[in-house]
């Protein structure tokens, strides 16, 4: 998994996040967004569009045992986050999610309009 962290500064603070790995398929009627976010839970997980931006952001919580010390840590923990600029045929209103093993499947509709058609020839 990539350990890439991105920092985003708002008007409150500097925050630090995990870059997750993502794959982008297209079909004739959609996008596909494969997006791995292991440890997230459906409840941690926030997925919105702004403007022509989809952002998906996640946090990943271990339990750790009460008394225990760290002899070595490997596990990307703290929150996710990916931005994703739309194409101008997505239909907003057909995007779907599903997080299945740690794994957000996203499929973004595309419009009618944007749409192959055949013209068949009399």
């Amino acid at each position: 998994m990539r350990r890439d962290r991105s920092i985003i500064k708002n008007e409150k603070s500097l925050r630090t996040y995990i870059t997750p790995p993502a794959d982008l398929y297209e079909t004739p009627d959609a996008y596909i967004l494969y997006i791995d976010l292991p440890g997230v839970t459906k409840e941690n997980l926030n997925i919105k569009v702004v403007d022509n931006s989809l952002i998906v952001q996640g946090k990943f919580e271990l339990s750790l045992p009460k008394d225990s010390d760290t002899m070595f840590s490997e596990l990307a923990k703290g929150e996710y986050r990916r931005e994703f600029v739309l194409a101008g045929d997505v239909d907003r209103n057909k995007i779907d999610a599903k997080l299945v093993n740690g794994v957000l499947i996203l499929t973004l509709g595309k419009k009618e309009e944007s749409k192959e058609i055949e013209i068949k020839i009399e």
